[in-house]
């Protein structure tokens, strides 16, 4: 009688342990080898993070305020700004501003403004939207900047014409529905302009040759048509902070894409009016300039006993 052998099907059995054993091992080492990749690159994305959150950043240079004449409380505030050693650009676009007098704190950004609460009196006629020169001047302290570039001694009897600023793109304005007045206006355009400047704390600060500012008298013959200026201090409201541009070597600054790079200097302008009515004597203020990312920069001074100048150095 014949023996049969089992070798052969024992040897298959272990011929394919051996090829199971050799596909787990290498599906292990695939995921172990992309796992390995994965944390690699993720290490290397977060320590540029991390370099850059350490290294970047904004520093307050110096801070100062404006006292009108014969006034009692800052209204304006100019905090200069320029980046830390060795950052990379910072946007002013998407970087915020916190003030605090202990009372109120407010966030700010950079970006077009609304001014609410007027009662500028105006007419229509053929189209156009006329408002009164005066008050429309005062509202937007801008009355000293018209005189003097439309050469005229006083705006009694003169007229802005608001279509046109409109049309250009300039602002926007509402009426009351029962008296017709000017009650708000909105400006589309963020405050922004780059120096030299001779006086930062002017009304309006003008560096443009356009001719939007239309100023008629009564029967409506135009009298000046001057640049409307590019950064008006009452066109900020309690949330909108302005750009001067100081120092811009590389043109990096612009009114759409403000950045600062190393060696540039800006101007962050507050109307303070608007934000705390005003910033007495004896008040200690706080706060921070927040850049997107990066160390921020801040902001603490408490305000001199007294006011004997218009421009007063605070930090």
């Amino acid at each position: 009688m014949k023996v049969r052998t089992r070798r052969g099907a024992v040897g298959i059995g272990t011929l394919i342990v051996f090829i199971a054993m050799v596909l787990v091992a290498a599906v292990a080492a695939a995921v172990l080898i992309n796992t390995s990749g994965f944390l690699q690159q993720k290490a290397s994305s977060t320590g540029r993070q991390t370099t850059q959150e350490v290294a970047s950043g904004v520093k307050v240079t110096s801070v100062v305020g404006y006292v009108p004449t014969n006034g009692n409380k800052i209204t304006k505030l100019a905090i200069y700004v320029s980046p830390n050693a060795g950052s990379s650009g910072i946007d002013l676009l998407n970087t915020k501003i916190v003030l605090s007098n202990g009372s109120v704190e407010a966030l700010l950004k950079y970006g077009g403004a609304n001014i609410t609460g007027l009662n500028i009196a105006n007419f229509t006629s053929g189209g156009y939207v006329y408002a009164n020169a005066t008050q429309f001047a005062s509202a937007l302290g801008l009355t000293e900047y018209i005189l003097n570039a439309a050469s005229l001694s006083s705006l009694d009897s003169y007229y802005v014409n608001m279509s046109k600023l409109q049309a250009d793109g300039i602002l926007q304005f509402g009426q009351d529905a029962t008296s017709g007045n000017i009650t708000w206006i909105y400006f589309n355009k963020p405050q922004f302009t780059k120096g030299p400047i001779p006086g930062i704390f002017d009304g309006g600060i003008d560096y443009t040759s356009d001719t939007s500012l239309q100023i008629v008298n009564s029967t409506l013959t135009q009298e000046a048509a001057v640049s409307w200026p590019e950064f008006v201090w009452k066109a900020l409201d309690a949330t909108r902070f302005g750009v001067i541009g100081i120092q811009d070597y590389d043109e990096s600054l612009q009114r759409d894409t403000p950045t600062i790079n190393q060696g540039d200097i800006a101007i962050l302008g507050v109307d303070v009016e608007a934000l705390f009515n005003g910033i007495p004597v004896r008040t200690k203020i706080t706060g921070e300039v927040i850049p997107e990312f990066g160390a921020p920069a801040v902001i603490d001074f408490t305000t001199p006993s007294t006011y004997t100048d218009n421009v007063v150095d605070l930090q």
